[in-house]
């Protein structure tokens, strides 16, 4: 490393000790989420398997633009004919939100969870509040859902 400034050197060690503690931090993370979810009871990972189906199939990027457009008047018109009804399924992933909502905050009253699995519970609740609040926002111009 002849010929490179000593300040260059040791900030290249630097960001590559930051690199190593990045490392082992995500590996504790995962760590913690492994555990946290092998502890999860049947009702539990019902619930967070629910709340993964709803947002990834039924609260997409078209579903929130499709349901502004019924909520103006102005359906997404279907191929073959008649239109998408994207107002109900965003009605209806809301009413899945808030039933998972309230089982996710159950099992979190649960004074006897061991931390990793109360952070993956937490973390989904997080989530449920997330698109729930996006979904009320997104209906309150138009008096709410």
């Amino acid at each position: 490393l002849a010929g490179v400034p000593y300040n260059a050197i040791n900030s290249m060690k630097m960001l590559d000790d930051l690199v190593d503690v990045n490392k082992a931090n995500m590996m504790k993370a995962e760590k913690i989420a492994s555990e946290g979810i092998s502890n999860l009871t049947r009702a539990q990972k019902r619930n967070l398997d629910t709340l993964d189906n709803i947002i990834n199939k039924h609260l997409t990027e078209k579903d929130f633009s499709g349901t502004l457009r019924d909520l103006q008047g102005n359906p997404v018109p279907k191929p073959g004919g008649g239109h998408w009804n994207h107002l109900q399924e965003m009605q209806d992933s809301y009413k899945g939100l808030i039933k998972i909502r309230k089982g996710l905050e159950g099992s979190l009253n649960n004074p006897q969870l061991n931390a990793a699995t109360r952070e993956v519970l937490q973390d989904g609740l997080d989530k449920a509040n997330k698109y729930i609040k996006e979904i009320e926002d997104l209906f309150e111009p138009f008096g709410g859902i």
